[in-house]
């Protein structure tokens, strides 16, 4: 897209929402870096994870989940990716958290990019998830920051 994106927080706001809002963006991002890896690299990296998830005590954030899930095949993990959403059951809110990441995470992953015209379906699930969580509806945009550099710096450094 050649920006990057940034959120502006238009109401009073906690940290915890900052937080969310942000780990949302940064699952988006990986979403988006898993759909470009191959198939095989994908598994793999997805193996890998699902195998250290299940040695550890704590359950995994719910968006980092909804990531795993978008990005994994339906065949591989299904009963380690089972084992840990049994986790996320005690807390509907942490399940919601997760149904509604999956569901712009999936969007996102099929089309493969994020343009100029996906910012308000960014922002939908951003607004969406923080009022969900914490009561405020509309608390921040997202906007689309130009690149710092020209598209030929680096090449300037040769």
């Amino acid at each position: 897209m050649g920006g990057m994106l940034e959120l502006a927080f238009v109401k009073p706001d906690s940290k915890q929402a900052r937080k969310m809002a942000s780990i949302f963006l940064m699952g988006l991002e990986e979403v988006l870096a898993d759909s470009l890896l191959p198939s095989k690299w994908r598994i793999e990296k997805n193996r890998a994870i699902l195998y250290l998830l299940g040695k550890c005590p704590e359950a995994p954030h719910p968006i980092f989940l909804s990531v795993l899930r978008t990005t994994m095949e339906p065949e591989n993990g299904r009963e380690a990716f089972r084992k840990l959403m049994e986790r996320l059951e005690f807390d509907p809110l942490k399940g919601l958290l997760y149904e509604t990441a999956l569901k712009y995470f999936r969007y996102f992953y099929t089309k493969g990019k994020v343009n100029a015209s996906d910012i308000k379906t960014i922002e939908e699930g951003i607004n969406g998830i923080l009022r969900s969580l914490y009561g405020i509806p509309h608390s921040c945009r997202v906007v689309l920051k130009p690149p710092i550099f020209g598209r030929d710096s680096c090449s300037d450094r040769a």
